[in-house]
């Protein structure tokens, strides 16, 4: 279950970096602000932490990030 998670918000990442995958990862494991300054590799440990981290690469695409 964990593994599916992981895979399809990264997923949702690597088309953020438009299939850059250096770019991704970097992302995926660097702490934000906007995730309480966790990184997305450790919120995703849960389903509620995989949704805010979907929720941010989703206001990131559309540049909203209030």
């Amino acid at each position: 279950e964990q593994l599916v998670r992981v895979a399809r918000v990264f997923g949702k990442a690597l088309e953020l970096y438009g299939g850059n995958l250096e770019g991704a990862l970097r992302w995926f494991k660097k702490s934000h602000r906007f995730l309480g300054g966790i990184t997305p590799f450790v919120l995703m440990q849960t389903e509620t932490g995989a949704n805010e981290v979907e929720n941010l690469i989703g206001r990131m695409a559309h540049g909203v990030f209030s």
